[in-house]
């Protein structure tokens, strides 16, 4: 049986996943040609990610939080993350990301 975390890791594994390539590339920090540049698009990217939320109800005490409120709490979090971990959740070795995916989102369940 699939448990609430199941269904939050998998939503947010499918969100990196289909990432737009210039998305993927920026929240990433590589240009094009896979160069390291400054990272863009991390508020882009949580924003997507915390609208996969919008079915669930967030609840801080007695307040329901919408999406658009945990939106800078998943900012955060991917600020947070080091960048060889985004690099590899993004990269193009399919195995490779996933695994970094998965990384990224258990230690994200854990914090």
């Amino acid at each position: 049986m699939r448990t609430l975390e199941d269904e939050i890791e998998s939503l947010i594994a499918v969100d990196l996943a289909v990432l737009k390539p210039h998305q993927r590339r920026a929240f990433a920090g590589l240009d094009q040609y896979r160069r390291p540049v400054e990272v863009r698009g991390v508020p882009e990217v949580a924003a997507t990610i915390a609208a996969s939320f919008g079915a669930f109800a967030i609840f801080d005490i007695e307040t329901v939080l919408r999406y658009p409120a945990i939106t800078p709490f998943v900012t955060q979090t991917l600020y947070s993350m080091p960048i060889e971990l985004r690099r590899a959740a993004c990269d193009q070795d399919r195995l490779k990301a996933e695994r970094a995916r998965n990384e990224m989102v258990s230690g994200e369940m854990k914090n």
